[in-house]
């Protein structure tokens, strides 16, 4: 996942449910920012990040954008996308910072 970009969802029609882009695994140098665009239709879709059991909801701006640095202290990392009863387009990328 870092370094790259990815189109989570290329089309999603009435999707419900949750996408895993990145987990189980520590990050090489630990410090990550995740950007993503989520172009909805309807519904929503909501990123979401478990850290060692603790789960965090973020949603993207009016443009429907997201920009996060996030600090994994250790392994057990893991970036989702939420879907309800969502139309539309994910993408997402990650850099190490």
């Amino acid at each position: 996942l870092v370094g790259s970009e990815m189109c989570i969802r290329d089309r999603c029609e009435n999707e419900t449910g949750r996408d895993t882009v990145f987990g189980g695994a520590s990050a090489r140098d630990r410090r990550i920012k995740v950007k993503a665009h989520i172009k909805t239709e309807t519904g929503s879709a909501v990123i979401r990040l478990r850290m060692n059991g603790r789960a965090t909801k973020f949603l993207p701006d009016s443009d429907g954008n997201f920009e996060r640095e996030f600090d994994f202290g250790s392994g057990g990392n893991y970036i989702m996308v939420d879907f309800n009863r969502f139309t539309g387009t994910v993408w997402m990328t990650a850099e190490y910072v």
